[in-house]
C-alpha cells in the first residue's frame, strides 16, 4: 500500500467510549534503534513499523520543540517518515508517513 498518512500520535477516540478524562487514548509508538551522532545526540538508524524493520537511509531534517526531538528521515523502502522522540517519557512516536510500503 502506498500513499500519505498523517497520524495523530496523542489521542485516538474510540466510538462507544466516554470522552474527556475518561476517553480511551492510544499512541502510535514505534521501536527505534539509535546511534550517537558526531555531537553525541542520539540519531535514528532503524525503526520497526507494520512488523517490518526499516533502515534510515538519510536524516533529512531534525528539530526540537519543547520536550520533543523530531527527525524527518527517508527509509530504505523509499518512504518518508517523521519520528518523534518524547524525551520526558523516553518513547518514540510516528507522526508522519508518506510513500513506502506498510
Amino acid at each position: 500500500m502506498s500513499g500519505s498518512f498523517l497520524i495523530d500520535p496523542v489521542v485516538v477516540k474510540r466510538s462507544g467510549r466516554p470522552e474527556g478524562k475518561e476517553a480511551a487514548e492510544a499512541r502510535i509508538d514505534i521501536r527505534v534503534e539509535c546511534e550517537a551522532g558526531y555531537d553525541g545526540e542520539e540519531t535514528p538508524c532503524s525503526f520497526s513499523l507494520c512488523r517490518r524493520s526499516r533502515q534510515v537511509a538519510q536524516v533529512l531534517d531534525r528539530w526540537l520543540v519543547g520536550d520533543y526531538r523530531n527527525f524527518k528521515v527517508k527509509g530504505d523502502d523509499g518512504g518518508f517518515y517523521v519520528l518523534r522522540h518524547v524525551m520526558t517519557a523516553d518513547r518514540w512516536e510516528l507522526t508522519l508517513y508518506a510513500g513506502g510500503e506498510c
